[in-house]
């Protein structure tokens, strides 16, 4: 296996991850150790919360629609005692107006039954799961109905007992855009399959170091680290077979490709 030699850090609500398909995308969440604030009191119930503190250990994504249709996501953690808890939140664009409509708090660090896979789900009737374990909890709510211009914000914690790799699964019929004004950011990777060896050529990109991350079918991290553009990444010690490269800079999903090693 390679070892990975790239972290990657919480983000906030004012630089999120945008995700412009409803594609696959692989995250690491880091252990939370601050409290939820009080934007998500009236529908989870959580009393006594600093806002300040919303903003720390998360990972936050962001959603712009350009059709109507429902949203949907799934996080499946590595681990299935990762307690994974999210929040979701409309916004009119901006973090200083957002309403959560949707929270999932029901992961309990002592009971394993409420933690591992969790998101939004199609025939759920929950708009919340409060906090704790309580027997009908399922770790899912409802899915989303959105409008064309809709803006939605994501924000997971991660309160199991160490950093855990997931990757979040989206789904619906609603089409999604990306919110930028300047050439849209893309990468080739070549040659694929591969005999050991892969470049990636970038356009439009804000620099000549970009984030790779190559993941096997299970979800598994095999490589996480920075490379440049051009830059010849060598894949030898991956066994033959079919993977998920990431490319990513700051913060924004540029290219997720099958990848084929060949020995």
């Amino acid at each position: 296996m390679i070892h990975s030699t790239l972290s990657q850090l919480p983000s906030s609500c004012e630089n999120p991850l945008q995700v412009c398909e409803l594609d696959t995308i692989h995250l690491t969440s880091h252990l939370v150790t601050t409290e939820i604030n009080d934007i998500v009191n009236e529908v989870c119930g959580i009393e006594d919360m600093a806002i300040s503190s919303m903003y720390k250990g998360a990972n936050w994504l962001r959603y712009k629609f350009v059709s109507a249709g429902d949203f949907r996501f799934t996080l499946y953690p590595n681990s299935m005692h990762t307690d994974l808890d999210f929040y979701v939140f409309s916004s009119k664009g901006d973090c200083n107006s957002l309403t959560n409509i949707r929270c999932m708090l029901s992961g309990s660090s002592d009971n394993p039954r409420c933690m591992g896979t969790t998101g939004l789900s199609d025939v759920s009737m929950d708009t919340y799961e409060y906090a704790g374990c309580d027997y009908f909890d399922d770790n899912y709510v409802a899915s989303i109905n959105v409008s064309p211009g809709d803006i939605l914000y994501l924000a997971i914690y991660n309160f199991s007992e160490n950093d855990t790799d997931y990757r979040i699964v989206h789904d619906g019929s609603a089409r999604l855009t990306c919110d930028t004004n300047s050439p849209r950011a893309s990468a080739k990777i070549y040659p694929n399959p591969s005999a050991g060896k892969l470049k990636i050529t970038g356009y439009n990109l804000q620099s000549s170091s970009v984030g790779i991350e190559i993941y096997g079918n299970n979800g598994q991290v095999h490589l996480r680290r920075s490379v440049n553009l051009d830059e010849i990444i060598d894949i030898s010690e991956l066994p033959s077979g079919v993977f998920i490269l990431k490319i990513h800079q700051d913060g924004q999903l540029i290219k997720s490709q099958r990848i084929i090693n060949v020995k």
